[in-house]
């Protein structure tokens, strides 16, 4: 998957409703998260799953991009201060937590960790759904709210396989 097209499926997808910004600075701000999908991604489908899950997770909120999740509304603060970036990994993804928050090499490393988790989901339960819900960091298989997820990433794929994008 390119990055121009990874670039485009984040753009198409609504900026979070507390966010105001032009094109342009969606531009500059997405296009680390896309090159960072693209470096760590071996599939269109793992390139939709991290999209979807930047997306659902964070809306890809520019207070959540730029490191600033401490001025996220109440609720809404990066699990309590304890995850960061758009894949919204905690302290145990080493890869992206010894980097700057909202660099490159952080939401790189973030990737890298989400998708061995989704791998390993995916392998034990043999279905995006699973794949999701192993990000909960528990074997499971089941998880309510993995369904909304892999909608997410089938409609990316959709976009790319339709040639939308």
């Amino acid at each position: 998957m390119t990055r121009a097209k990874i670039l485009a499926a984040l753009l198409r997808l609504p900026q979070w409703s507390l966010d105001h910004d032009t094109n342009e600075e969606r531009i500059e701000l997405l296009t680390p998260v896309a090159e960072a999908i693209h470096l760590e991604a071996h599939s269109a489908e793992e390139a939709a799953a991290l999209i979807s899950h930047s997306w659902k997770e964070t809306k890809n909120a520019r207070l959540v991009l730029t490191g600033h999740c401490d001025q996220m509304p109440k609720g809404q603060q990066c699990d309590g201060g304890k995850a960061r970036g758009p894949f919204q990994v905690h302290r145990w993804c080493t890869a992206a937590w010894d980097f700057p928050d909202g660099t490159l090499d952080s939401y790189r490393g973030g990737a890298h960790c989400v998708l061995r988790a989704l791998r390993f989901g995916y392998i034990n339960c043999h279905t995006w759904e699973g794949a999701f819900a192993g990000l909960r960091g528990k074997v499971v298989c089941d998880w309510d709210r993995a369904p909304s997820y892999v909608e997410t990433q089938t409609l990316v794929l959709v976009w790319w396989r339709t040639g939308v994008i």
